[in-house]
C-alpha cells in the first residue's frame, strides 16, 4: 500500500463568490505518484478541530506546501492566513513528536524556520530560474531551481536547529535540514518543473522511505 502523505493547502479568497478556499496544485498528485506516494490534502482548520483530525488520521509524512505570505511577515497582506499559520505550527509540532518526516516547500520552508525561531527578510524576486551553490553533500540537489518566493532566509537568520545545505547567488538559504530530525526545507517548487526533475523526486523518496 502506498504511503499516505499529508499536504497542506494555500488559502485563496475568491472575490466573485465571496469565499475563502483551500487550494492545492494538482501537479502535486502527479509528482508524488511517480514515487508511489498518496497525497492527503489537509484542510486549514482551527486548532481544536485540527487536533481532533490528527487523532483520526495516520500520516507517513508531511508536506508543507507553498503559497500565502506568513501573517507575521505582513499582517495586513491580502494573501495571508493566520488560520493556516496556526494550523501548520500545530502540524509541525505533531509531526516532530510522532517522528513523522517533514518537507517544507517555499513558504513551507519559511514557516519551519519561524517555528524554530528563525527570521525572514523581504527580497526582490525576479521569478527566474537560478543556479544554487551546494554547501555540503548531505542532500543531492539539482544545480538549477525555479524561484517563486518574496521572502528569504539569510544564513544568519536561520534557526539554530537547522543546517543550510545550499544557498543562492546572494547567499540566501535555498535548502536546509534539521540537525537530528527527518526534516528538509526547499525554497523552490519541485512540483512546478516539467518534465519532473528526478533529483527532486529522489529527495522526497529518500525522506519518506
Amino acid at each position: 500500500m502506498n504511503k499516505l502523505i499529508g499536504i497542506t493547502q494555500r488559502v485563496d479568497f475568491i472575490k466573485s463568490y465571496n469565499e475563502n478556499r483551500d487550494c492545492l496544485d494538482i501537479s502535486w498528485y502527479k509528482f508524488l505518484k511517480k514515487i508511489n506516494l498518496t497525497p492527503l490534502p489537509l484542510p486549514n482548520l482551527p486548532i481544536n478541530d485540527a487536533t481532533k483530525l490528527l487523532k483520526m488520521i495516520k500520516m507517513d509524512g508531511l508536506i508543507l506546501s507553498g503559497g500565502n505570505t506568513l501573517h507575521s511577515c505582513n499582517p495586513k497582506g491580502k494573501d495571508v492566513s493566520k488560520l493556516r499559520d496556526d494550523f501548520e505550527f500545530l502540524l509541525i509540532d505533531h509531526a516532530l513528536k510522532n517522528n513523522i518526516p517533514i518537507i517544507g516547500i517555499c513558504r513551507g520552508m519559511q514557516i519551519i524556520n519561524k517555528y524554530f525561531n528563525g527570521r525572514l527578510v523581504k527580497i526582490d524576486n525576479d521569478k527566474s530560474k537560478h543556479i544554487i551553490k551546494k554547501l555540503d553533500k548531505k542532500l543531492n540537489l539539482p544545480r538549477q531551481v525555479n524561484s517563486f518566493h518574496n521572502w528569504g532566509i539569510r544564513i544568519s537568520d536561520l534557526a539554530s536547529q537547522l543546517s543550510p545545505t545550499a544557498v543562492d547567488e546572494k547567499n540566501f538559504v535555498e535548502a536546509f535540514i534539521h540537525q537530528n530530525k527527518k526534516l528538509v526545507g526547499l525554497m523552490w517548487h519541485p512540483e512546478r518543473d516539467f518534465p519532473i526533475n528526478k533529483i527532486n523526486l529522489n529527495i522526497f523518496k529518500k525522506l519518506f522511505s
